[in-house]
């Protein structure tokens, strides 16, 4: 290769030593390399065998994608125009390598060969599971419409990248000052400290500062300002260049042509075909009981907040800027605890130090900083060697702290899978991404609550990749896993952050050093289900629009946006509403008709857990068999059937409705 290495097989990806132009020369010729190593393969006249035909194009198929992750992940955690422009390059190589790939008549027979011969079972799910990519990306369509599936599949990957770089953009773009003190409320002081600017304090667009503006400062105009301010991000109520709204119009309507060139009705019906729900039917018919058992609890509550807010906060009629911090005022008169209370109690560094030790109880794998051949893309990057048995598995990094030009959110993904070519086995590396709010510099970092749920939330993602057994790139890690399934692991682990057990290991008060006491922790649960209902109606409201948007041909978007959120929701909409321009998870995220996913394996994850609540549960026999069931098998095996090796049976929803409040 010209371009350098930046991520070497077997080797940690080399982020100090990237630059943006020679990242995306290094994507380009790797997805060269698998496009002649795919025509080379498909006319061999020998009859096909897994490491004929599928061991070398998976090797090709991953050294593109850790080279496009590369320039992914540094896009998304330094912003900055040159690592868009890389990632605009390398994505538009790595989509049309795919596309070219998905729709080459001559390997597709090649596969469909090697199944017919017979592969043993993982393998023949690996390649089912293959062949239906192959289909759905158009391999069967005549020349002139494969053609045209293939440039609407460009034209998507371009649109995805310009979409999420407006939102980094305009989020970056604003901020609010504040001088007066006393406007900031019960704000707890390490954010107050982390957002000192001069003789003042300024709040960007950006979580955690425009959650911890709405949530503390105790001036409704304020308020307004940061969600107005917000809503507009990326529409046409902001500045034009930045403005999602076209693009999210070509983007459905690329989607519903290419089903309708496979031959689907709507692109929901074409993206179920390879998840646990394999009917936009079955997933709406979930969703609305859902909403049916969620909605009453949540009149009910929002009702309680609306009197509150009258009675207490001088409020006669709340506005959506209003919710949030409504909502924690209420938290702190029913239970006497806000964040300002809890957050002194769980540093960061003790907050990690608790999860890894519940990892190290339900998993077995400990987590140690690594110092050997670390390259980083920022200083507070920490880098940790996952071990099991006394075996290295793995590597973790951790990019916890918001900073400007990164991309907003939590998220975790794989920088590099566990695979085997013909005399190496690389280990896999993964990625855990937030944005918590950055400690002044001296002082040590706290947690808010929730915050620390999503770090448990991510853990979790990164165990799936970590924790796999797998050495068949196509199917390691979550490669192959059915895509409603991925979120069980996340949401699993997020049940063990509410455990005694667990907040005594992770909690220590920064001035005295004492764990969250007893009467704490109760009030703490106490939150658990207090406001439940409300925010699982926000979720419903996301998931049944994402399926009704990618069902229902022709509609206006933003109008569809009202409709589905009035039917769900209880809580007052912002004027003018532009939450779609900003919805990166479906237009630029991979949760197209997928959105769902997080409420349906929610009740996997919530059924999962309440084995662990059974009487003379031993949490480590029942985390060994979690590891070896799901963690493990990566896309060798069926969601469904990995969940019922694990629990015996198939899902209930009871244990979610009792955790939401909602029995």
């Amino acid at each position: 290769m010209s371009a350098p290495e930046l991520v070497p097989f077997g080797s940690l990806p080399r982020y100090a030593a990237a630059a943006p132009a020679a990242a995306a020369a290094a994507v380009e010729e790797r997805a060269k390399a698998w496009l002649e190593l795919a025509e080379k393969l498909a006319s061999t006249a020998s009859k096909p065998s897994w490491d004929s035909l599928v061991a070398p194009l998976d090797e090709a198929a991953e050294r593109l994608e850790s080279s496009m992750g590369l320039v992914a992940h540094l896009a998304a955690v330094n912003g900055s125009p040159q690592w868009d422009e890389a990632n605009r390059r390398a994505t538009q190589a790595a989509a049309a390598a795919a596309t070219r790939i998905g729709q080459h008549e001559g390997l597709y027979r090649r596969l469909q060969e090697l199944a017919a011969a017979g592969v043993g079972p993982e393998r023949e799910r690996i390649l089912a599971d293959s062949l239906a990519g192959f289909e759905l990306s158009g391999v069967g369509l005549p020349a002139a419409k494969r053609a045209e599936f293939a440039e609407h599949e460009q034209r998507l990957a371009q649109l995805g990248n310009e979409f999420a770089e407006h939102i980094r953009e305009a989020t970056a773009a604003h901020a609010i000052d504040i001088a007066d003190e006393g406007k900031l409320g019960a704000m707890p002081a390490d954010v107050k400290a982390a957002h000192r600017h001069g003789d003042g304090w300024r709040f960007g667009l950006l979580d955690p500062s425009s959650a911890a503006f709405l949530t503390y400062v105790v001036d409704r105009d304020l308020r307004a300002d940061m969600a107005r301010a917000r809503n507009a991000r990326a529409s046409d109520l902001g500045p034009a260049a930045q403005d999602n709204t076209a693009l999210l119009r070509e983007i459905l309507s690329l989607r519903f042509a290419q089903a309708g060139l496979l031959g689907y009705p709507n692109p929901a019906a074409a993206i179920l075909q390879r998840r646990m729900v394999k009917e936009p039917a079955e997933a709406d018919a979930f969703l609305a009981d859902l909403a049916a058992r969620a909605r009453p609890r949540a009149e009910e509550q929002y009702a309680e907040l609306q009197e509150f807010a009258r009675a207490e906060l001088g409020i006669d009629e709340l506005a959506a800027w209003d919710l949030a911090y409504a909502m924690e005022s209420l938290r702190r008169e029913r239970t006497g605890l806000g964040e300002a209370e809890l957050r002194p109690y769980f540093p960061a560094a003790k907050v990690l130090a608790g999860l890894f030790a519940c990892l190290g109880e339900l998993f077995g794998v400990s987590c140690a900083p690594r110092a050997d051949g670390v390259e980083k893309w920022d200083e507070r990057v920490e880098c940790l060697a996952v071990s099991r048995g006394g075996q290295e598995i793995g590597t973790l990094f951790l990019d916890l702290y918001a900073r400007p030009g990164k991309q907003g959110g939590a998220w975790a993904h794989g920088a590099q899978e566990r695979c085997r070519t013909a005399d190496t086995r690389q280990l896999p590396t993964a990625l855990i991404n937030c944005n918590f709010t950055a400690p002044p510099a001296g002082q040590p970092a706290c947690l808010g609550w929730q915050e620390t749920v999503t770090l448990f939330h991510e853990a979790g993602h990164a165990c799936h990749h970590l924790l796999t057994t797998v050495d068949d790139f196509c199917a390691t890690g979550l490669n192959g896993v059915e895509w409603d399934a991925v979120e069980l692991p996340s949401q699993f682990l997020e049940n063990f952050a509410w455990r005694r057990a667990t907040v005594a290991a992770m909690s220590a008060h920064v001035d005295s050093g004492a764990a969250l006491p007893d009467d704490l922790y109760a009030r703490l649960r106490q939150q658990q289900t207090l406001l439940a209902g409300l925010h699982v109606t926000r979720q419903l409201a996301f998931a049944r629009y994402d399926l009704a948007l990618h069902q229902r041909a022709g509609a206006d978007p933003l109008e569809l946006w009202t409709e589905i959120r009035a039917a769900t929701s209880v809580t007052p909409p912002l004027p003018d509403d532009r939450f779609p321009c900003a919805f990166a998870h479906i237009f630029a995220g991979g949760y197209a008709a997928g959105y769902y996913g997080y409420l349906w394996a929610q009740v996997l994850a919530a059924d999962a857990y309440a084995a662990f609540e059974e009487p003379a549960a031993d949490a480590a026999r029942l985390g060994a068999r979690f590891r070896t069931e799901v963690l493990e098998r990566g896309g060798t095996r069926i969601a469904s059937a990995n969940f019922r090796a694990f629990r015996g049976r198939e899902p209930q929803p009871d244990a979610l409705l009792r955790q939401l409040g909602l029995a």
